[in-house]
């Protein structure tokens, strides 16, 4: 598979570590919480990294400089049955949520 995947996504450390070992291209991390380590872990390998909300892209944005960052948007709409995955549930914690509430909180 490696020579048809550009890279992995993973929901882990230990998943971006096997896609970086196996597969050797972009590696995507996204995590509900990383912790300290986990963020040292991963600032060698990862090219991307996600965070869940505003306040874990502040805390760690200074730890790693030069890797591309992201943060993962709640809409508040869902088309999931799964309610686990369903970022529009009651006291779901998926995401940051979406306009003006995420402009709130960045400033």
């Amino acid at each position: 598979m490696r020579k048809y995947m550009d890279g992995t996504t993973s929901s882990s450390l230990y998943e971006a570590r096997l896609g970086h070992e196996k597969f050797g291209k972009e590696v995507h991390a996204y995590s509900v919480a990383f912790s300290d380590d986990d963020i040292k872990a991963l600032k060698p390998f990862a090219t991307k990294i996600i965070f869940n909300s505003v306040s874990q892209l502040k805390r760690f944005q200074s730890q790693v400089k030069g890797t591309t960052l992201g943060l993962r948007v709640n809409p508040g709409v869902s088309h999931s049955d799964f309610d686990l995955a369903d970022p529009a549930r009651k006291c779901s914690r998926l995401g940051a949520p979406t306009w003006p509430r995420f402009r709130a909180r960045l400033m």
